[in-house]
């Protein structure tokens, strides 16, 4: 299976959420609260997640699961102690720019979705059991 340190590292994150002001001392959290929440969205709707990280046009469906993504995510960041000021900061912006940086990634790679569709493979030895369990392994592993 592919190791998604390839294609992704948290430097590339960080500089993201740098572009938004986010300082190194809360970039961690910001980070965390953003992987909980895509894994926990991803996992219950897996096709969802290959139209959403696919080269094409968003579906009105991808639409809904990113502003789902975006409400877990300030929620998470809201109940996790972050300040307003940070919140106000990443509202509308940190997950548009983390899911554009992951479909370029993921689904612009040649072969991309072929990767996506390992992750999506049933692994008996999977902890979870889950279709995606072994997803959010990998992603958790990049930071």
């Amino acid at each position: 299976m592919l190791d998604l340190k390839d294609l992704l590292n948290k430097d590339a994150i960080h500089g993201i959420l740098s572009k938004l002001g986010v300082d190194q001392e809360n970039s961690g959290d910001v980070i965390n609260a953003a992987l909980e929440t895509i894994n926990e969205k991803f996992s219950s709707n897996g096709t969802q997640m290959v139209s959403m990280l696919s080269q094409e046009s968003n579906t009105a469906d991808d639409e809904i699961l990113e502003a789902q993504i975006e409400e877990g995510f300030l929620n998470k960041l809201s109940s996790g102690g972050a300040s307003e000021s940070l919140i106000q900061k990443l509202k509308g912006a940190a997950i548009p720019m983390i899911l554009n940086f992951l479909r370029e990634k993921i689904g612009g790679e040649s072969g991309g979705m072929s990767i996506l569709s390992t992750f999506l493979s049933k692994d008996e030895n999977d902890k979870d059991g889950g279709l995606l369990g072994g997803l959010g392994d990998k992603i958790s592993k990049l930071f």
